[in-house]
């Protein structure tokens, strides 16, 4: 093996007639099984929980009178 070849020296588009063969480093994809699909659901489920009941507790505090708002202007 020589090197790589000046621009001079090689035909003009050589390398698009050229079938190159090259490896990628990327991750297989995750198989998907039934216990992946339950995981899945149940991280999302629990996120809908959360959502749900952070909403709750702000509308709880901003937008409902508070009780003992009486007593504490006394």
């Amino acid at each position: 093996m020589q090197g790589e070849v000046t621009a001079s020296k090689r035909p003009k588009n050589s390398a698009l007639e050229v079938d190159l063969d090259f490896e990628h480093n990327v991750r297989p994809p995750p198989v998907i099984t039934e216990e992946v699909t339950a995981s899945l659901e149940e991280l999302i489920t629990k996120g809908i929980i959360e959502v749900s009941s952070s909403l709750t507790y702000y509308y709880m505090k901003y937008f409902t009178p508070n009780r003992y708002s009486s007593f504490l202007d006394q």
